[in-house]
């Protein structure tokens, strides 16, 4: 059995960290589940990543490290009048516990990227809010197990 990459280390941690005394109203969070079936599960949250980039800032074109910039994307389903309201609170949350993150020594930085909000199309009073994190991290070029 291979070790586990650095990048599925930040995902593991960044699901417990939402999960770690979340306040009253903010759901627990699941790793990759796409959408709730049912509207009396809202609200609702997964994460799961969506795209990374990798450069050689770090320590050059033929240097050991390289550095990564990891998307995880957090959906947070909610109902209500209005729906995308309701959601406002869990955004909050999840901005203050996830902003400047380092899980652990494993990324540099975690910064919100961007939010997009969907909406049911028979009601608007169903709504989704994507929120993208960009974590910042480095791995030895020839092994994403280790960092530096």
């Amino acid at each position: 059995m291979s070790a586990i990459s650095i990048r599925e280390q930040i995902i593991r941690a960044a699901e417990a960290a939402v999960n770690n005394g979340t306040p009253a109203g903010v759901p627990i969070c699941v790793r990759t589940a796409m959408q709730p079936s049912e509207q009396d599960q809202l609200p609702a949250m997964t994460v799961f990543p969506f795209r990374q980039t990798t450069n050689n800032k770090a320590t050059g074109r033929w240097g050991d490290i390289v550095t990564h910039d990891l998307y995880l994307r957090f959906v947070v389903y909610g109902a209500g009048d209005p729906a995308d309201g309701v959601l406002d609170p869990i955004l909050v949350w999840l901005t203050k516990t996830l902003a400047g993150q380092q899980f652990g020594g494993l990324a540099n930085d975690t910064v919100e990227h961007e939010i997009n909000w969907q909406y049911d199309e028979g009601t608007f009073q169903v709504a989704a809010a994507a929120v993208d994190f960009r974590v910042e991290y480095q791995t030895l070029r020839a092994d994403a197990t280790q960092t530096q």
